[in-house]
């Protein structure tokens, strides 16, 4: 074991969160250190012995200090290291201690046994997975993420989007560069997904059982529709966009917890289609607002090409609520007394609004995930 490996475990062993994680685990501590996981493969094995240390000093977890466990965790890590392989008695079980372990230990000496027996496993476990053939291919690697489950990966790395039907019918569109993981089958309460990257996501809904995905800061809870989200690790924001259905967006508890913000610009929000939301990372902050494309929402059967001769404003802008999803918030009383006449064809929303507002002399602004017209009424 190198020094960086050790370093690395005691690091670990002395995290609050991580500790926390390990004996009295909670949804947000799963995502959070799962999300480690993801995006740190190369730890995996140094998580794994950091969590059996933990297990094994559970019972002093109330008052052992940091510096106890710093010492117990270096004392096991040396003697290891400094035991020579030909002292070793190979035909004798090394669990096996009735001749030569004192009668009355001290609870420390007990404790860094327990130490070190854990982590002489550990290293067993690194060289082994270091050594083994590599069996699945980075699209398609189960990974131990915990303890308790068994998480599927899948990694797309080519240039086209990479489709993948999840247990529940559910399918994801991956964008290159992007990762999901999984559970082999969703047999608990929820259906959780963790997203490095970009992807699609097409929900089956399950009202019984919530549709869960964990992007770095980001939770979004669903219980069946379309949405896609954008979260790669490197970037600044991470977004979640609604095509059809309703979507809640929330920040995970430990954002929460670092945040330096209001409470309430971080807490959460509810989504409708061609809504989207934009967390800033650095900020911790979520801003609410539209698609920059809004899409038609209704279905083509009911769509029709908008012709309009001396309408009242009012119906026109009620027309476009309706096509897009999208609440426009007006004076309907005002607008009723402006007359329109105009044909609308397959422009952007944006621009069929730009139109119409010129039109009447108003203007418009999104705020909030709504468009507001705002208008002195017409001549």
């Amino acid at each position: 074991m190198n020094t960086y490996q050790r370093a690395d475990i005691i690091a670990l062993v002395q995290n609050d969160s991580f500790r926390q994680w390990v004996l009295t685990s909670t949804p947000e501590l799963d995502m959070l250190w799962q999300q480690y996981l993801l995006q740190n493969p190369n730890q995996e094995a140094v998580v794994a012995q950091a969590r059996e240390i933990v297990l094994a000093l559970r019972v002093k977890n109330d008052f052992i200090s940091d510096t106890e466990i710093d010492s117990i965790v270096s004392d096991t890590i040396s003697t290891i290291r400094q035991t020579p392989e030909n002292n070793r008695d190979e035909t004798k079980s090394y669990t096996d201690f009735s001749e030569s372990t004192p009668p009355f230990w001290n609870f420390k000496q007990w404790f860094t046994l327990a130490a070190s027996f854990v982590l002489l496993l550990g290293i067993g476990y690194l060289v082994y997975t270091l050594t083994k053939p590599e069996t699945l291919s980075d699209e398609n690697k189960v990974v131990a993420v915990n303890q308790k489950k068994k998480l599927i990966e899948k990694v797309n790395q080519r240039e086209s989007p990479l489709t993948i039907e999840l247990p529940d019918g559910s399918r994801v569109t991956l964008k290159k560069n992007s990762r999901i993981a999984y559970a082999e089958a969703f047999t608990g309460s929820t259906r959780e997904i963790f997203l490095t990257g970009e992807a699609f996501f097409d929900v089956v809904k399950n009202p019984s059982k919530p549709f869960l995905v964990y992007a770095n800061e980001l939770v979004t809870k669903v219980l069946g529709t379309k949405f896609r989200v954008s979260a790669y690790e490197a970037e600044k924001h991470i977004t979640v966009e609604v095509r059809s259905g309703k979507v809640s967006v929330y920040a995970s508890q430990d954002t929460l917890s670092r945040s330096q913000s209001s409470q309430e610009e971080v807490k959460g929000v509810i989504l409708t289609p061609n809504q989207k939301v934009v967390f800033s990372r650095e900020e911790a902050r979520i801003e609410k607002t539209l698609v920059e494309k809004p899409i038609v929402t209704i279905p083509p059967k009911e769509l029709a090409r908008f012709v309009f001769e001396d309408a009242p404003a009012s119906q026109v802008f009620s027309a476009l609520e309706k096509t897009y999803s999208i609440d426009l918030v007006y004076d309907e009383e005002l607008m009723s007394h402006c007359p329109l006449t105009a044909t609308l064809g397959n422009e952007p929303l944006f621009e069929q609004l730009t139109v119409l507002c010129k039109a009447i002399e108003a203007k418009y602004e999104v705020v909030d995930g709504q468009i507001l017209i705002h208008s002195k009424g017409c001549k």
